[in-house]
C-alpha cells in the first residue's frame, strides 16, 4: 500500500473529529466539575463558620453557668459542701465542665486539570502516504 484509500482518509478525519468532540466534552465536564466543587466547598466553609460561631456562643454560655454554679457552691458552708447535697451539687458542676471544639473541614479539594488531550491533532497529522 503506497497511500491510504479515500475511505481510510475519510475515516481518519472522521475519527479525529470524534476525538476532538469527545475531548471538548471531557474538558467541558472538567470545568463544570471544578465549578461545582468550588461552589460546594464555599457553602461547606460557610456552614463550618456558622457552626464554629455557634460553638463559641455555647462554650460562653456553659462557662457562665459554671461560674454561677461554682460561686453558689463556694458561698455555702463547708459542712454543706461535704454533705450528700453538696457532693451532688459538685457533680452537677462537673457535668457542666464541657468545652466543645470547633471543627475544620480541611483544605479545598484540588481542581481537576484540563485534559490537555491532543490525540485528535496527532491522528490528523498521521501521514496518508510514505
Amino acid at each position: 500500500m503506497n497511500t491510504l484509500t479515500k475511505e481510510r482518509i475519510a475515516r481518519k478525519h472522521d475519527l479525529a473529529r470524534q476525538l476532538e468532540e469527545a475531548a471538548d466534552d471531557l474538558n467541558s465536564m472538567i470545568t463544570s466539575y471544578n465549578d461545582q466543587i468550588e461552589a460546594s466547598f464555599a457553602a461547606l466553609e460557610e456552614s463550618q463558620d456558622h457552626y464554629n460561631e455557634t460553638v463559641v456562643r455555647v462554650n460562653a454560655f456553659v462557662g457562665e453557668v459554671r461560674e454561677v454554679q461554682e460561686a453558689h457552691h463556694d458561698q455555702k458552708a463547708e459542712s454543706w459542701q461535704t454533705s450528700a447535697d453538696g457532693e451532688t451539687y459538685k457533680d452537677w458542676i462537673e457535668e457542666w465542665s464541657v468545652t466543645l471544639s470547633e471543627i475544620n473541614v480541611g483544605d479545598r479539594p484540588a481542581a481537576v486539570e484540563d485534559s490537555g488531550i491532543e490525540d485528535a491533532e496527532m491522528i490528523r497529522d498521521l501521514s496518508e502516504q510514505p
